[in-house]
């Protein structure tokens, strides 16, 4: 890994860039390949692509970053482990739901977006009055992990057990 890292703060820009752009198209075909094989899987086994979308397909988009976030506990940096985690569950959503909204057209039933809106809305919150009430300044784990990992369950806990309530209403 060390001459990874040389070669790439000496290499020439072109050089980065053949190596983006191949590692783009990469991704993209091995991400063709990876749905093609998921939606197989999902036929051959009589099983909804949804199941097959909701297992397989999201533990494997989610090892990357797993990884990533591994990688930088183990070096120390568990602001950054938690900053990736934070941001990846936001910008998935965000990006998900965008290319879903412009690909396929549909309607809103504000009884079923209501709840689920507010649930997020109250998420969010929940996070900056966690921040405010104790008083931090900046978002640091050093030391409080077990308090956040504590507050994290019970936090998701609540959500679904307000998520079913709100369902069965």
């Amino acid at each position: 890994m060390e001459f990874l890292g040389s070669f790439f703060t000496t290499a020439p820009v072109w050089v980065t860039a053949l190596f983006f752009i191949i590692g783009l198209a990469l991704i993209i075909k091995g991400g063709d390949w990876f749905v093609d094989s998921a939606s197989w899987i999902a036929e051959v086994l009589g099983v909804p692509k949804f199941v097959i979308g909701a297992t397989i397909v999201s533990i494997a988009t989610t090892l990357p970053e797993m990884i990533v976030s591994i990688a930088a506990t183990v070096k120390g940096n568990v602001d950054m482990a938690a900053g990736n985690a934070i941001g990846s569950v936001t910008a998935n959503t965000a990006m998900i739901m965008a290319v879903f909204i412009v690909c396929m057209p549909f309607t809103v039933d504000r009884k079923e977006f209501a709840p689920k809106g507010t649930l997020m809305f109250c998420a969010a919150a929940g996070l900056v009055a966690g921040c405010i009430f104790t008083q931090k300044s900046k978002m640091t784990f050093e030391g409080e992990t077990n308090d956040y990992y504590s507050l994290a369950t019970y936090g998701t806990i609540i959500l679904i057990v307000i998520s079913q309530i709100c369902t069965i209403i």
